[in-house]
């Protein structure tokens, strides 16, 4: 079969691999980092942002994982480190080698 032609309208669009309930916490991670990097002089605010995340633990403002994240590891039955891959808050990859890697595609 050839085409030509050929139109068809597509829409590209990304999805996060967080369950439907939790999709602010990108959000709220972005305007974290946004505050932090374009008003310092207003801790305050990135503060606010990084606690609706995960409780600030990324920020190193608390030693425990809260916010949404926080919420979303204990409704959703994982720890933070997972049955799988951890990519920790510093981007280094943590692997067990005795766990094979899971799928989070949702497929």
């Amino acid at each position: 079969m050839t085409l030509t032609a050929a139109s068809a309208a597509a829409v590209v669009g990304e999805m996060t691999p967080f369950p439907e309930a939790y999709d602010m916490a990108p959000i709220y991670r972005a305007l974290a980092l946004y505050s932090q990097i374009n008003d310092p002089l207003h801790p305050n605010v990135s503060a606010f942002w990084w606690k609706l995340y995960d409780g600030g633990q990324e920020a190193g403002l608390s030693p425990m994982v809260g916010g949404l994240v926080g919420q979303m590891l204990e409704n959703e039955g994982e720890s933070v480190e997972g049955t799988g891959a951890y990519i920790s808050p510093n981007g280094l990859l943590d692997v067990d080698a005795n766990i094979p890697p899971r799928d989070l595609s949702g497929f």
